[in-house]
């Protein structure tokens, strides 16, 4: 008789790091990590979008974990962080009011490493604007759109090139909408179209 086959041990748990909330939140999500390990979201004191206590605010975690409150855009009160890059760059959106429907008129906004914010203008003919993603250089993808009952998933994909300047990405022959969801480091950028 052989001897059983030895069992290897099991590889170690990973290691879980609590994310702090801003003062007097208790919820917080986050929505990008880069290879430094700063990551992206928002930290809320609410339960929800229709709380009358709802209030996001865009947020960066550094790799030691501190958190870092972002600026809403001038004349918004609220926001979400969305995406990060490796240099630190955040994308994402503010909003003017508290309410559901206020947070669909988002306004895209791309924060630098230190928290300086530059707006990211929708589309000619458009009002509101939502990124998606940004790459190393500085890009940021996501939809412009117009009109206050019409969702990001009904606009017009949009590039914001490093300078901020927005270029349409049009949807397939035949198609209304466009919808990016990723950029790479060349500005390539990928997503759906739709009807």
């Amino acid at each position: 008789m052989s001897a059983p086959a030895a069992v290897a041990d099991p590889p170690p748990a990973p290691a879980l790091t609590a994310l702090p909330f801003l003062p007097g939140d208790w919820y917080s999500e986050p929505t990008g990590l880069n290879e430094e390990g700063a990551i992206s979201g928002y930290s809320t004191p609410s339960d929800g979008i229709y709380s009358a206590n709802y209030r996001d605010r865009p947020v960066r975690w550094e790799p030691d974990n501190t958190i870092t409150a972002l600026p809403p855009l001038p004349g918004d009160l609220y926001g979400r962080a969305v995406a990060i890059n490796d240099a630190g760059t955040t994308a994402g959106y503010s909003w003017p009011a508290a309410t559901a429907r206020s947070a669909r008129q988002g306004h895209a906004v791309r924060w630098d490493s230190d928290g300086g914010s530059t707006p990211l203008a929708p589309l000619a003919g458009d009002t509101f604007s939502r990124p998606v993603a940004v790459n190393d250089a500085g890009a940021v993808v996501g939809t412009s759109w117009s009109g206050d009952e019409v969702s990001p998933d009904e606009g017009h994909g949009v590039l914001w090139r490093p300078d901020g300047t927005p270029l349409l990405l049009p949807a397939l022959p035949g198609d209304a909408y466009s919808v990016p969801t990723a950029v790479n480091g060349a500005g390539e950028a990928v997503g759906y179209s739709w009807k």
